[in-house]
C-alpha cells in the first residue's frame, strides 16, 4: 500500500477545489492506497479569536474539526507557515504513523506555491490553469520545484508539454492528463416544467444561467450580461439566474451591473423586484439535488469566460441535458462541440500577472448564441449528456488516475 499525500483546499469548501478533493481523494484511497489530507487556508486562529476565512472553520469541516478525520482518513489543518504551505515534517511524519509519503499530490494553483516545500518530495500538482500558453509563474514553480503535473484538460496539458520542452522543464516537459469529473449516477436531465414549478419560476420564457464565482474580471460578468440585456430587447419576457455571490470584495457588484444594463430595478441587493429579467439564488452554496434542479430549469448555460483550467459547470449543465454557450478557448473549447452547445470567438486580452493571454468574448456572437438557444438548435438532452459522461468521476478515477499514479509511484 503505497502512502500519498493530498494537499489542497478542504472537502466540504463549495469551490471547484473542495468539491473535486470530495470527488476523487476517497476514490483514490479505494484505489488501494493510504492517504492523508492536508487542509490549506489562512490560520484557523487569527488574533485570538477563531478566522472566518479559514478553511479549517468552514461550516462544511466541522466533523472534520471534531474528529480530525475525513471518510477514515487523517487530515491535518492550515500550516502556520503559509496559507497555502505544507504542515511541518512531524506533523506529516505522525499523520502517517512514523511514515513519509510516498507520492505528494497538490490540487492548488501552482503559482501560489513555495517550491521549497516540494524540492525532496515525489510530488504532482493536479494543475489547473486558464491561460494560453502557460502561465510564467506556473512556469517557474515548476522549474524550482522539481514537481510534475498532472493536467486537467487536454489543452492544458498540451501547453505544459511544449512550455516544459522550451524551457527544459522536466516536470512539464512529461505532464500527464487526469481530467476534473462529477458524479454522473446523481446528474441526469429532468422534467424543466417541474424543476421551475419548484423554483418558482414562469412557464413558457427563455432561461439563461450563469453560475461562476465573482472573484475579478475573469467570468466575462460584463460581456455576459450585457448580450443577455442586448438578446432581451426582443424577448422581454426572458430570465436570467445567476448562481454567485452578489457582490464580492475581490469581485463586482451584480445588481449594480444588472441595474446599469436595465435588468434590474435598482441597483440595491436589498431590494429585489418581481420584475427584475436578474434572479439571484438564496444562498451560493447549494447541494447537488438544489444544483441539479437549478440546471434543469435552464434553456442554455452561459460560460463564456475570459478562460478555464477545466470548467466544471460546463460539465454539470451538460450533464444535465443542457447546452453550452462558451468562448472558444483554453480548456472550454474542448468541451462543447457542435450540438452541446456555441463557442463563440473574442478578443485576445495580455494578462500581465501570468504573462499570458486570456479571450474576452465577442459580446454580440454571445447574443446571437443565445437567439440560437432560444430556437433550440442543439443536441437532445439524453445526447448532451453522453458527450459530459467523458467525465464521470468513477470513469476518471479508473482510466486516468490508476495508472498516473502508478507511473508516479514507480509502479
Amino acid at each position: 500500500m503505497s502512502r500519498i499525500l493530498w494537499a489542497g483546499i478542504g472537502p466540504g469548501h463549495a469551490t471547484g477545489f473542495g468539491r473535486m478533493t470530495a470527488e476523487f481523494v476517497p476514490r483514490i484511497r479505494d484505489l488501494g492506497h493510504e492517504v492523508v489530507l492536508a487542509l490549506f487556508g489562512e490560520p484557523a486562529v487569527k488574533d485570538g479569536r477563531p478566522n472566518p476565512r479559514s478553511t479549517w472553520n468552514h461550516p462544511g469541516h466541522a466533523g472534520i474539526r471534531a474528529t480530525g478525520t475525513w471518510e477514515g482518513m487523517r487530515v491535518t489543518g492550515p500550516s502556520p507557515a503559509g496559507e497555502f504551505r505544507l504542515p511541518g515534517r512531524d506533523v506529516i511524519w505522525d499523520a502517517f504513523g512514523g511514515h513519509d509519503p510516498d507520492l505528494t499530490i497538490v490540487f492548488k494553483d501552482a503559482w501560489v506555491l513555495d517550491p521549497a516545500d516540494y524540492r525532496e518530495r515525489n510530488t504532482a500538482v493536479w494543475l489547473a490553469f486558464d491561460t494560453e500558453p502557460l502561465g510564467v509563474p506556473d512556469r517557474r514553480f515548476f522549474a524550482a520545484s522539481g514537481a510534475r503535473a498532472v493536467c486537467v484538460s487536454a489543452a492544458g496539458h498540451a501547453m505544459a508539454r511544449d512550455a516544459g520542452q522550451q524551457w527544459g522543464i522536466d516536470g512539464l516537459s512529461r505532464a500527464a492528463y487526469v481530467p476534473h469529473g462529477i458524479d454522473m449516477d446523481r446528474w441526469s436531465p429532468g422534467d424543466q416544467q417541474a424543476a421551475r414549478s419548484l423554483l418558482g419560476l414562469p412557464e413558457g420564457v427563455f432561461i439563461a444561467g450563469i453560475c461562476a464565482a465573482n472573484i475579478g474580471p475573469r467570468k466575462a460578468w460584463g460581456e455576459q450580461l450585457a448580450a443577455f440585456a442586448a438578446y432581451r430587447r426582443s424577448d422581454p419576457s426572458a430570465l436570467l439566474l445567476i448562481h454567485a455571490a452578489r457582490e464580492h470584495p475581490e469581485g463586482m457588484n451584480l445588481c449594480e451591473l444588472a441595474y446599469h444594463l436595465g435588468l434590474r430595478e435598482s441597483p440595491d441587493i436589498l431590494h429585489a423586484s418581481p420584475d427584475d429579467a436578474v434572479k439571484f439564488g438564496e444562498h451560493t452554496a447549494m447541494d447537488d439535488p438544489q444544483m441539479i434542479t437549478w440546471y434543469r430549469s435552464l434553456d442554455v448555460l452561459l460560460a463564456a469566460t475570459y478562460g478555464e483550467g477545466f470548467g466544471i459547470p460546463i460539465i454539470e449543465a451538460q450533464a444535465c441535458g443542457v447546452p453550452v454557450i462558451g468562448t472558444d478557448c483554453s480548456a472550454i473549447s474542448e468541451k462543447i462541440p457542435p450540438g452541446a452547445g456555441w463557442l463563440v470567438p473574442g478578443q485576445r486580452w495580455w494578462n500581465p500577472h501570468h504573462q499570458a493571454w486570456w479571450m474576452i468574448p465577442d459580446t454580440g456572437k454571445l447574443t446571437r448564441a443565445l437567439h440560437r438557444a432560444a430556437r433550440r438548435q442543439h443536441w437532445p438532452p439524453a445526447k448532451i449528456r453522453d458527450h459530459a459522461l467523458n467525465y464521470d468521476a468513477a470513469h476518471v478515477a479508473k482510466v486516468y488516475w490508476a495508472p498516473v499514479l502508478g507511473e508516479l509511484l514507480g509502479a
